[in-house]
């Protein structure tokens, strides 16, 4: 079964599970924008010089992000949340040296789609103010390409090179100011775990950045 499958099985059972605890289930579509920061890690060997080349490459990732929260009452001020997000991130490593090739530079270039899977725990600090600290679970799959390019301005791209699946985990702290049913949402995620395919020829390092997204709450 793949695992966004089984995420989203777990999130029905959570939603099926209602009790009479004050409110019932509350659900937020949202909308938002994150700035992230990763950093791509290249591993492998120059057959030619028999060396081994391990290139790391920081960036910025700026994206829209789309999904939903849900909530259920635990007791009068604690929540348990779940959720999913999805992104997609395109991002140019920097041009590089091609020790191969003398004469020729080089930049990678890597698009990826995010699915997110979020669950923890919220409190009500004041009302209609909640704070929350969620483990993030992010699945991300894609393509990579290489961009060669000669001094005399000649350019060469390599054929588009899919990534296997990896899985980052996270850590996210969010903010829920409530206007009526409006949801604005600041939040921060640390990326802290590389769980799958960490030592592939591309690596990608956990994502972190901060975020802000706007909903708004259904409940029932």
């Amino acid at each position: 079964m793949k695992l966004s499958n089984l995420l989203f099985i777990l999130l029905l059972l959570f939603l099926a599970k209602t009790t009479s605890i004050q409110s019932q289930t509350q659900i937020t579509p949202l909308i938002g924008y994150e700035l992230n920061r990763t950093s791509a890690v290249q591993n492998y060997t120059n057959r030619l010089h028999k060396f081994r080349v391990r290139d790391k490459h920081e960036f910025p990732l700026r994206t829209y992000i789309i999904g939903f929260r849900a909530s259920r009452y635990l007791s009068t001020n604690w929540l348990i949340n779940t959720g999913f997000t999805f992104s997609t991130h395109h991002f140019d490593a920097d041009v590089i040296p091609n020790t191969g090739y003398p004469g020729w530079m080089s930049h990678q270039e890597m698009n990826l789609k995010r699915l997110r899977f979020l669950l923890g725990l919220g409190h009500e600090i004041e009302e209609n103010i909640f704070i929350s600290l969620d483990l993030t679970v992010n699945h991300l799959t894609g393509y990579r390409q290489i961009v060669f390019i000669h001094e005399n301005g000649e350019l060469s791209l390599s054929s588009p090179m899919e990534l296997s699946s990896r899985l980052h985990l996270g850590i996210q702290l969010g903010l829920n100011w409530r206007i009526n049913n409006i949801v604005l949402r600041p939040h921060f995620e640390f990326g802290f775990w590389n769980l799958k395919n960490r030592t592939k020829q591309t690596a990608t390092k956990p994502i972190t950045g901060f975020g802000v997204s706007l909903g708004y709450l259904f409940e029932w």
